[in-house]
């Protein structure tokens, strides 16, 4: 079952149509609070391309549709439904009348992306992850003893990394994981508290870790060492890096099959 939610533009005369995708009649007798917001619209046109864009037909399909959503792509498409609705500085690109017709293009999205600062992005996602209305959020009281973030895998494969959460009464917990590329294994103790639907985990003793990429864009933003890395020729394999975390903070995009957690 869905709820849609249809309005026009008094400027542009778009279509502003927000959808979510529930399962079943059963879910909103549950609980009735159900939005339909540009998250939950970025969550069902995400599902779709999960399922080679058909609806699901039962639960069982929506259910495995939903497991390869990933978070940080639906809070980006969010974002972008959240500029074109709430900015007056943008609008759907010409030869689009709707906001689904829209974001179901993944080019049309993408060529978006490209031409907006980034710093727009960031603010729409941040603003989106602060409204309780908007994100499940945590409370405190429904946090599991064990909670398994499993990274994301494409439509069709297994997830073969992710981590154990674990969460104690006391306010202290663990996290079981371990990295990848050279199979070092984490154990880290934290302290944790719930803070405006965030959980918020001090580890502590940070974690010390030796990663890879590809990009020295994601190492540094000093534009003078990323020209003299170019300049003295680059590297043809991946760059190794070594990444000491302090603290992580989660926060639960929406309720469902998929996966649900952002680090932010």
């Amino acid at each position: 079952m869905k709820i849609e939610s249809s309005a026009f533009d008094a400027q542009t005369g778009d279509e502003i149509n927000f959808v979510n995708l529930l399962g079943s009649f059963a879910k909103v007798l549950e609980d009735d609070s159900h939005n339909v917001t540009n998250v939950t619209t970025a969550s069902y046109v995400l599902t779709l391309a999960a399922n080679g864009f058909q609806e699901p037909t039962n639960i069982t399909e929506l259910q495995q549709a939903e497991t390869a959503v990933d978070a940080s792509q639906l809070i980006e498409l969010a974002a972008v439904i959240k500029l074109i609705v709430d900015d007056a500085n943008y609008q759907l690109p010409d030869g689009y009348n709707s906001i689904i017709e829209f974001v179901s293009s993944q080019s049309a999205v993408e060529s978006f992306i490209e031409n907006t600062p980034e710093a727009d992005l960031i603010a729409a996602q941040n603003a989106i992850l602060a409204d309780s209305d908007l994100v499940a959020g945590f409370d405190e009281s429904d946090i599991p003893s064990f909670y398994y973030a499993i990274d994301t895998a494409e439509p069709g494969y297994l997830s073969r990394s992710g981590s154990a959460l674990k969460f104690n009464a006391t306010g202290t917990g663990s996290k079981l994981s371990f990295t990848s590329w050279n199979g070092q294994a984490i154990n880290a103790g934290y302290s944790w508290h719930v803070a405006n639907g965030r959980i918020e985990t001090t580890y502590t003793t940070p974690i010390e870790q030796e990663l890879l990429t590809y990009n020295i864009e994601s190492l540094t933003d000093d534009q003078a060492e990323i020209d003299a890395f170019y300049a003295g020729g680059g590297v043809d394999d991946q760059i190794v890096f070594y990444q000491s975390t302090l603290s992580q903070n989660y926060t639960r995009v929406v309720d469902g099959a998929l996966v649900d957690v952002i680090n932010v």
